[in-house]
């Protein structure tokens, strides 16, 4: 299951399949006619063959859609692999052209462009009735699931990760810190400690960062909230996010920033000049493929400062304009409640009961030196918090970051920065709900507009 996590981050790669142990069904032969049967008896008809499209950001489903098959022989599904760069606006335009295929899978930080779409099933509604299975999931990833109105069901998750760390024991341990996972945990959940890591380090030319303020990043994960709350404020002017900027300013930055995602920054994973690594728990494939000469020297723990983040979740949509809906909704709800029993390599099932149930042997990871991680992510993702988007969060978040650096690049104190922060997202979310009020009016008015021409150049073309 390694080969699916990594493609929630990387733009291009395909992953691994999922475990199968479905029991083959023998379909009974149609009984032989008796001499005594009537001539006009009908033979038995083979169920009607469907076949459903299937769009996914991730590959690897081969052994799943086997599993489903041993329950559906009638049923083909064709699969349609879209980079994970790609899926927003290739979903966009499959939904605003109706020309959709009749499953979708979508990673949880591509959802608010979906948040508000009214060519998805309310999987609330029959046939589907998803509510039965509420109880199933936790309170907040069924509720970042919900459309934005919070009216309409539109996601039905699969799994969900908790961000985690993933560090070099090799380097902390030459440097005197600890290595052991559960030591290591501990030990940074003081800040003081977090901070002699990171100068010590800093020093030598490695970062526990990849740049200057990833720490407040680190607290935003752990958040029940996103940047923007349920009435359209900003959320972050608060103790929490002080103590985060604090901290951040008495981190001393030696080395320049580095991002993972760039060719620079997968080669600093390479060098070892990145000791740490916070990610979802599909993490140890990314750095497999990019540094695999440093197989053994990573394991991985929780995050630091006692902090029990979330980093994303994998959700089905159905498309309103697909051909089969039910047919899709089965496969959808048999891979979430049932066929999850049987293993998602490292990931955390969405739905519960599914864990109970489970047949899946927690495996030692060769890249993380032997380390059996699967029991520290479930216990992880039973603390982490899903975060319910709006449709306004984008909008903000590059404001905010700007904020942040500019805050701190002059030495504000933190709590200056969370006001002036306040200060101007407020002010544009104030300017965005009012585009937003008055978009429908000025929308309708351009309709009559251009019905009035409409009609004006009808009558003229009937005139002789």
């Amino acid at each position: 299951m390694k080969k699916m996590w990594v493609a929630l981050v990387l733009l291009a790669l395909v992953i691994g399949g999922y475990l199968a142990f479905g029991q083959t069904k023998q379909q009974d032969a149609p009984p032989k006619a008796s001499p005594e049967a009537s001539p006009e008896a009908s033979p038995v008809k083979p169920a009607e063959k469907i076949s459903l499209s299937f769009w996914t950001y991730y590959g690897g489903w081969e052994d799943t859609i086997k599993a489903f098959n041993d329950l559906h022989p009638e049923v083909a599904i064709k699969v349609t692999e879209v980079t994970y760069a790609d899926q927003v606006e290739k979903y966009s335009e499959a939904l605003a052209s109706g020309s959709v295929p009749d499953i979708i899978m979508l990673d949880s930080a591509a959802f608010p462009s979906f948040g508000d779409s009214d060519k998805l099933e309310n999987l609330l509604d029959a046939p589907y009735n998803a509510g039965a299975y509420k109880a199933g999931f936790s309170q907040s990833l069924w509720d970042s699931n919900l459309s934005f109105d919070g009216k309409r069901l539109i996601g039905w998750p699969l799994s969900s990760s908790p961000k985690v760390t993933y560090y070099r024991e090799d380097i902390l341990g030459k440097y005197g810190f600890p290595t052991d996972p559960d030591k290591l945990a501990t030990y940074m959940e003081d800040p003081d400690n977090w901070v002699k890591m990171n100068n010590t380090l800093q020093k030598k030319g490695v970062r526990l960062t990849q740049w200057y303020g990833e720490t407040i990043n680190l607290f935003a994960s752990a958040q029940k909230t996103g940047l923007v709350n349920a009435n359209n404020q900003f959320a972050y002017n608060n103790d929490t996010f002080e103590q985060a900027i604090a901290l951040t300013q008495r981190l001393k930055e030696h080395v320049p920033g580095v991002n993972i995602w760039e060719e620079s920054g997968e080669e600093a994973v390479r060098e070892g000049k990145l000791a740490m690594v916070y990610l979802g728990i599909w993490g140890d494939s990314v750095l497999e493929q990019w540094a695999p000469k440093t197989a053994g020297k990573w394991r991985q723990t929780r995050l630091p400062l006692n902090l029990n983040g979330w980093e994303n979740s994998s959700v089905f949509l159905l498309p309103s304009g697909g051909k089969h809906k039910e047919m899709a909704w089965t496969f959808m709800n048999y891979v979430v409640t049932d066929h999850a029993k049987y293993g998602l390599g490292n990931a955390v099932p969405a739905y519960a009961p599914v864990l109970s149930k489970s047949s899946q042997k927690p495996v030692p990871s060769a890249f993380l030196g032997g380390q059996i991680v699967y029991p520290l992510n479930v216990e992880l993702a039973s603390k982490m918090h899903e975060r319910k988007y709006t449709a306004l969060d984008m909008d903000t978040q590059k404001l905010w970051n700007d904020q942040l650096a500019k805050g701190i690049e002059k030495g504000w104190k933190p709590k200056t920065i969370l006001n002036q922060a306040e200060k101007e997202i407020n002010r544009r979310l104030a300017d965005l709900a009012s585009k937003a009020t008055t978009a429908p009016a000025a929308e309708a008015a351009g309709r009559a507009s251009t019905d009035a021409a409409s009609e004006r150049a009808s009558s003229a073309a009937t005139k002789p």
